[in-house]
């Protein structure tokens, strides 16, 4: 029995029709696959150096040298907004000290704004930009101030989306110290002390 020249076609047309499905559905699993193997936002905070700019009986400075690196292989990454907040500890109440950051971007190609206020930037697969970061603490106690807990918070936008992260830095700001003898217990001549220490 012949088959109708419709059916052929028909029979043709659904064999087309599977076959771009079938297309479709390789390239989807290929682009899911491309896209789960792709990196993240590997924007990565390097504490880098910190030193006392200043320091008084009322008013300490602190003055970090930050970076912020892109270690995605080649994926630029770019970081709308920071801020920052800090954690002082000591050996006293220090709830009295007040503490002012200020943020200030070391673009290698984009000076900083007068304002203060930190611009979107992109930063280049395997580069890195410079982040300057003053703390200024003011207010008493400081001479009871031991450690600046620092975190660094910051927002990528990248090959994964938004996704906010945070970076830490801990700032000494008391050292023993090292031309001081050895602070060995000596039994035979061990006195306590009468009045107990503010810190």
């Amino acid at each position: 029995m012949r088959e109708s020249p419709y059916r052929a076609i028909a029979t043709g047309i659904a064999v087309g029709a599977g076959a771009v499905v079938g297309a479709i559905g390789l390239g989807l699993l290929g682009f899911e696959a491309k896209y789960r193997q792709r990196q993240g936002n590997e924007l990565v905070f390097k504490p880098g150096q910190w030193t006392i700019a200043e320091r008084s009986a009322d008013r300490v400075l602190l003055v970090g040298e930050t970076e912020l690196y892109n270690a995605t292989d080649a994926l630029e990454v770019m970081i709308p907004e920071v801020s920052a907040e800090v954690t002082l500890l000591g050996g006293a109440d220090l709830h009295a000290i007040e503490s002012d950051i200020r943020i200030t971007p070391q673009h290698p190609d984009a000076p900083a704004r007068e304002d203060g206020y930190w611009f979107a930037y992109i930063v280049k697969a395997k580069y890195s930009t410079g982040v300057k970061i003053s703390i200024e603490l003011t207010g008493s106690n400081l001479d009871c101030l031991k450690t600046v807990w620092l975190r660094f918070n910051y927002m990528t936008y990248g090959p994964a989306g938004r996704i906010p992260k945070i970076g830490h830095a801990v700032v000494p700001l008391d050292y023993p110290d090292r031309n001081a003898p050895p602070n060995w217990l000596d039994r035979d001549r061990a006195q306590v002390s009468p009045s107990k220490p503010t810190c």
